[in-house]
């Protein structure tokens, strides 16, 4: 299986970039009314690029009441899992 295939399958949603990449995203809802959106920037040959993750309250804008948001740069050395 392709990396575009794999991105694909565990993130379910994308947006194609100007600049031949992708960002995937995962929205997950807790029980306790948070939601989590892990995303992910790719480029044209589906290396990492940033990966990052957001925390909220269920009803909140994704922009507001932010308890943690991060991007992690990624590098030939790191890892990042899922």
């Amino acid at each position: 299986m392709s990396l575009r295939a794999q991105n694909e399958k565990k993130f379910g949603s994308w947006e194609e970039l100007p600049n031949g990449g992708r960002r995937y995203w995962l929205d997950i809802a807790g029980r306790l009314g948070w939601r989590a959106r892990y995303a992910k920037q790719v480029d044209a040959q589906e290396n990492t690029v940033r990966f990052g993750r957001r925390f909220t309250m269920a009803r909140a804008n994704w922009s507001k009441f932010t308890r943690s948001s991060r991007w992690i740069k990624a590098t030939k050395s790191s890892k990042v899992w899922l």
